[in-house]
């Protein structure tokens, strides 16, 4: 590194000629390639600070705790400095505006905390902007710092950082552990040192200060990927006073922002899909060609024209498709900008997942998760926050080895994911039409409340009805544990709900979303959908039990094919949980066992059955 000049200029102007600010708020984040909450925080945290250029620039410093780092390598002794700054003990950490506007975990950070900051009058104008020597092997930098209302004192560092904006690997060569391949704003140098460039203590209307630093380059993976971030600093209480931010100078780079227009199910056979375009690039952008189309189909190519500024963005509607029924990924990407390559490839596609439901299925409905493909035929799943967690196979079921896990262990805290259940009819449901499941969490611990709903809709989603909700302890299956929790059989629950309401809609959804609260992960298996006219076999204590039929009207069977004799103890319970009948069997292994019903009123009852410590809830309709 070479020091080329540094300007002090302290200039006196009348105070009638400034005013304060507006501000760029500056969001300094402490991650790691091998740290495994980095990489459940950091998708949805950048694509929060993406959708806000011109209010917020973030810079990220790469540890080299707790596990391997390459880009930690190419600079640590400036991140150390950093991290003890900040006193920084975990990662992932972040600090906004020095903690100002936001200090601690980046998952619990919103917009309305850089909103908040953003619309605070800053008593600094930043100016910065950078170029390449000829040769593209040094970065030259230049900041001017204008104070524009008086500052009394306090005011003592100012820092120049180079970033290199975007950093791409493959799965092959990967910088860390955690599966994260695409990092952001990461720090690769501060000029002239980490210690910063000291300034006046006290600043009136008027003066200023310039900076020029030039940087040899090193370690740098992409030259098109370079900017400049500025930012003057109070180090007595950290406060970050303003900031200021030179994009990477790419003239050529378009990308598709977003797909909307697809939902993660479609009760209709045709959908509309539109893109977002955005201009990445530091000029206008007058032409593009937009590449279209479903599952592994030949590309369908949409020829934009117009103007579009830089970071700007513009909605287009393209044509009327129909995918069919069933799962399909719908994929959009743009290619040559300005009729010209595009310097920055990882930003251009998108894609969407949605499921066509056009036709119903046959109640009953039921998933038990055991083949390795997922979702299940008909099933559906929706990332509703795009990042690496959402509901997904595991091998830890309760009755085989699948069932259907949603890792709040590693998802961000305020992380939402649902899976759905194919379209069904209940035209000519009766009372008794139910949902079963069973379900198995572990909690963190009790300061960590993660949630599973189950909600159903009668109109393809426009609107949902909550039929289930539990969270933290009472969603709870065993006791508290930090390690990641996977279940065994004695920890699982039936849980039994009632559709009745719903009886003679000729269409609905059930969709289980999971709301993770960065605690402890969940399972549902053994899915279950009835209208109440078929009778749908539960099997128990992962041996071979069903109740039947169901409804029933004077008598109910339990047909037992068990691995070794059990004594069984089965009890009806009534509507306000009184115990109403009794039924014991001893040293059962195959044969049919019958239930007499004599004298019992119509309604719904709670069977439980029990053998030795395993117990089996579920519900039996009584008809007259």
């Amino acid at each position: 590194m070479k020091k080329i000049t540094l300007l002090l200029a302290i200039t006196l102007a009348g105070s009638t000629a400034f005013a304060q600010s507006e501000r760029l708020v500056l969001f300094e984040e402490f991650t790691q390639a091998s740290c495994p909450p980095c990489a459940s925080t950091n998708p949805s945290l950048n694509a929060m600070l993406n959708a806000h250029p011109s209010e917020v620039v973030s810079i990220k410093y790469q540890t080299d705790w707790p596990g391997s780092d390459v880009m930690n390598v190419h600079n640590p002794a400036q991140v150390d400095t950093r991290v003890a700054y900040y006193s920084v003990t975990g990662v992932p950490g972040g600090e906004l505006d020095g903690g100002v506007g936001f200090s601690g975990q980046p998952a619990n950070m919103n917009y309305g905390d850089i909103a908040a900051r953003y619309s605070t009058p800053s008593p600094f104008t930043i100016d910065v902007d950078f170029h390449l020597s000829a040769t593209l092997d040094t970065l030259y930098g230049h900041a001017m710092i204008r104070c524009t209302e008086a500052v009394p004192g306090g005011v003592n560092v100012a820092h120049m950082v180079v970033i290199e904006r975007n950093i791409y690997f493959t799965s092959a060569n990967p910088p860390g552990t955690n599966g994260e391949l695409e990092f952001e704003g990461v720090m690769k140098r501060m000029l002239p040192s980490d210690a910063g460039t000291p300034v006046a203590s006290n600043w009136a209307i008027g003066d200023s200060m310039e900076l020029n630093y030039a940087w040899k380059l090193a370690n740098v993976y992409d030259i098109n990927q370079l900017g400049l971030v500025v930012f003057i600093q109070n180090n007595t209480n950290k406060e970050v006073y303003q900031a200021g931010y030179m994009k990477p100078q790419m003239t050529n780079n378009a990308g598709v922002l977003d797909i909307s227009g697809l939902a993660a199910i479609q009760c209709t056979p045709d959908v509309t899909p539109s893109v977002v375009l955005h201009n990445y690039a530091i000029s206008d952008l007058t032409s593009v060609d937009i590449n279209y189309y479903f599952d592994s189909n030949a590309p369908t190519v949409y020829n934009w024209t117009g103007t579009l500024a830089p970071d700007a963005d513009v909605t287009i509607t393209l044509p009327t498709l129909t995918p069919g029924t069933g799962s399909h990924v719908f994929h959009a990407s743009t290619s040559n900008p300005n009729a010209g390559t595009d310097q920055d490839t990882h930003n251009d596609a998108e894609q969407r997942n949605t499921t066509i439901y056009s036709s119903n299925v046959t109640s009953p409905v039921s998933a038990d998760f055991l083949a390795v493909a997922f979702p299940p035929a008909g099933f559906a799943v929706e990332n509703v926050d795009g990042d690496s967690y959402t509901w997904a196979r595991s091998a830890y079921g309760h009755n085989g080895a699948g069932s259907a896990k949603m890792n709040f262990y590693s998802a961000a805290d305020g992380t939402i994911d649902n899976l759905y259940a194919p379209k069904f009819d209940f035209s000519n449901a009766i009372a008794g039409a139910q949902l079963t499941f069973e379900v198995a969490h572990a909690p963190y611990s009790s300061a960590y409340n993660d949630r599973i709903q189950v909600n159903v809709s009668s109109n393809c989603g426009a609107t949902w009805t909550n039929v289930y909700d539990k969270a933290g302890s009472v969603l709870a299956t065993t006791a508290a544990t930090t390690s990641a929790y996977n279940p065994t059989a004695a920890q699982w629950r039936l849980e039994t709900v009632s559709l009745d309401q719903f009886i003679g809609a000729s269409e609905l959804l059930v969709q289980f979303k999971g709301m993770s609260a960065y605690g402890n992960n969940a399972y549902i298996d053994n899915i279950n959908i009835t209208d109440g006219t078929v009778s749908v076999p539960v099997t128990l204590f992962n041996s071979g039990i069903e109740l039947y039929p169901n409804p029933a009207r004077n008598e109910a069977y339990l047909n037992a094919n068990l691995a070794k004799a059990s004594d069984l103890q089965v009890t009806l319970l009534n509507s306000i949980g009184a115990v109403v009948k009794t039924f014991a069997f001893e040293s059962v292994t195959n044969q049919i066992l019958k239930l007499d019903l004599t004298g019992l009123a119509k309604g719904t009852y709670v069977v439980n059955i029990t053998s030795g410590s395993d117990v089996f809830n579920t519900r039996l309709n009584i008809t007259e």
